[in-house]
């Protein structure tokens, strides 16, 4: 939840902040990387490994403010509260840097750092709050809409995004009227106006080389992570969060617990005990090796 401060604290912490990161030096190349291969290296101290992520995260903290103050534009969160949002997506990217891909840190930490901020975003200033399965064909018919607006250069019909989204005209216009993105998705956003709101979406429908590199190496960690699951474990995340079960780069519509249930001849309350056991697992898994090593 956003915290609510007075204009004069949110003032005097934001510049306390700026000063405090001012203070850390800019990485060459080289220190990324060799930092990124001290992280990576199983054979490395748990210790160690904390401290290389601390000295990538420290470095780059100032992105973070710049890609707030440039990239996002956003009434319902405070500057510092984006500011913390975007420091959790920089942490997950330094746990995961791949310093043998040739980019540099920043260029990955982006798509982290946007996605946390997205996020954030999409809990806190969401006026209508829709279940997991109607908020992804929302998703599906905001992104459909865009590339029909870009494409036909105007704003489509109910009836034109229904045919393309193969879904019926009145889902369409209930969920565009649900939607908080209903106004036009090029429109520019941003205290530079070189942004659209589609920018800001978790899944867009043009992405650029950095992104689809990013989106390959999230998916494939995503179904290597999935792959320490129990079999019945794996089955139900996979189906309930729209993952292909047979390691594709695909996506799938989410299902219900009722709807997994019926599949897997499972009980509703018995699906949904495997999901949180499952949920449980990786948490331990996942945090433990990474943003508890951080806080540490």
């Amino acid at each position: 939840m956003a915290i609510r401060r007075p204009p004069d604290d949110e003032q005097k912490i934001r510049q306390k902040y700026l000063e405090e990161i001012s203070r850390y030096p800019v990485l060459t190349p080289e220190q990324e990387r060799a930092l990124g291969r001290v992280i990576r290296d199983p054979a490395t101290e748990r210790s160690l490994r904390a401290e290389a992520v601390d000295d990538l995260v420290r470095a780059n903290l100032k992105f973070v403010v710049w890609y707030v103050m440039n990239k996002v534009h956003s009434p319902g969160m405070s500057f510092l509260d984006l500011i913390s949002e975007g420091n959790i997506g920089l942490i997950q990217a330094a746990a995961r840097f791949d310093p043998e891909r040739g980019v540099r840190f920043n260029t990955y930490a982006v798509w982290w750092v946007r996605q946390a901020i997205s996020h954030a975003l999409a809990e806190q200033t969401g006026a209508v709050r829709l279940p997991h399965k109607q908020a992804s064909l929302a998703s599906r018919v905001s992104r459909v809409r865009e590339a029909l607006s870009r494409k036909l250069e105007r704003d489509p019909t109910v009836e034109e995004i229904a045919l393309e989204a193969d879904l019926p005209v009145g889902d369409v216009e209930l969920l565009l009227t649900l939607s908080r993105s209903s106004e036009s998705l090029s429109r520019s956003i941003g205290s530079d106006q070189d942004w659209t709101l589609g920018d800001m979406l978790e899944q867009t429908s043009v992405a650029s080389a950095d992104d689809e590199l990013l989106r390959r190496s999230s998916v494939k960690q995503t179904h290597e992570l999935l792959e320490t699951l129990p079999k019945k474990e794996r089955a139900v995340l996979c189906r309930r969060f729209g993952i292909p079960d047979d390691g594709s780069e695909g996506e799938r519509e989410p299902m219900t617990l009722q709807e997994i249930g019926d599949e897997l001849k499972l009980s509703r309350e018995r699906v949904r005990q495997i999901e949180v056991q499952a949920i449980s697992r990786l948490k331990r898994s996942l945090k433990g090796r990474t943003l508890k090593a951080y806080l540490n």
